[in-house]
């Protein structure tokens, strides 16, 4: 039995997520770790929805997308679902899971906001985070902030901030008003400044928004990447994108389309997070949730202390 328990096995893995469903076909390999073989990326932003409801839009284009992946990767050994935030909160979930859950071989998890910033956290670890950190994960329905104190991982916090809710909710203009820009900050203010007043350590961000920043911040300066963005730069990014239609920021070089409409919520809220923790640089980790997802099935279950 323990032979088969270390034999490779093949894992379709679906992420949704909040903004867009991620969908991977993967080779794991107990105790050794895993090879990503297929991904699709589909911004099916299910945290759009009104009074804590999934839009029938979004269900029906996720579950398009899950059948077409599975139908393409049909050698699966077993099917993992997970799903965050939106997902999470939402009345109506059962839509989007109901039909999952009839599959065979296929385990569906709705992550707490614990686990959900625990396997965030797990994957900024691996990834080559210090044992001492402030990992902040930024998502299109949630923002998890967790604290890295020698290696163990204590999540802290889950508040409503993610990019699409705050998007909607609070920058209804385009270009936004200073007044809806000033009300957002202090919103990030009021739900967040006990918690990082408390936090030590270098900053970790995970999340397309952290991503896009990046991109756009190495794009400007005609590099193709950058690993850390200062403080300085994410308030000049702030500026720029804020001050702008939608239309011009789809000129700007670095930032996908999708991406458009929810990055200047993104940008504020990552500024007010390091004027609040007073960081002075924010370094990019490009894994997320899911990786931490395949982590554990690879090499088993970490607790958060």
């Amino acid at each position: 039995m323990a032979g088969a328990a270390s034999r490779p096995e093949t894992l379709a893995l679906l992420d949704f997520g909040s903004h867009a469903a991620r969908l991977l076909y993967v080779r794991i390999r107990p105790g050794h770790g895993y090879r990503v073989l297929d991904e699709m990326r589909v911004p099916t932003r299910l945290a759009l929805g009104g009074r804590r409801l999934l839009p029938a839009r979004a269900v029906r284009e996720t579950l398009g997308a899950a059948r077409r992946f599975l139908g393409r990767h049909k050698g699966a050994q077993r099917t993992v679902v997970v799903a965050t935030a939106a997902v999470r909160d939402a009345r109506n979930s059962e839509t989007l899971l109901a039909p999952l859950r009839e599959r065979p071989a296929t385990d569906v998890r709705v992550l707490s906001w614990h686990e959900e910033a625990r396997l965030g956290a797990r994957a900024a670890l691996a990834w080559g985070a210090r044992r001492d950190a402030t990992i902040v994960d930024l998502g299109g329905g949630s923002l998890q902030v967790s604290q890295v104190r020698d290696g163990h991982i204590v999540p802290l916090v889950s508040v409503p901030l993610g990019v699409v809710r705050t998007s909607s909710r609070f920058l209804r203009h385009d270009p936004p008003l200073g007044r809806q820009i000033a009300r957002l900050q202090r919103v990030v203010v009021d739900q967040l400044k006990d918690v990082l007043s408390s936090c030590d350590g270098p900053l970790v961000g995970l999340g397309g928004t952290v991503r896009a920043l990046s991109r756009m911040s190495a794009a400007l300066d005609g590099r193709r990447t950058r690993s850390a963005l200062s403080f300085s730069a994410i308030c000049a990014l702030r500026r720029l994108v804020a001050a702008l239609s939608r239309r011009r920021r789809r000129q700007l070089p670095g930032l996908k389309a999708h991406r458009v409409d929810t990055i200047v919520a993104g940008a504020v809220i990552l500024e007010m997070v390091m004027a609040l923790g007073r960081y002075d640089s924010l370094h990019v980790c490009p894994h997320g949730v899911r990786h931490g997802v395949l982590l554990e099935a690879a090499l088993g279950r970490e607790t958060a202390r």
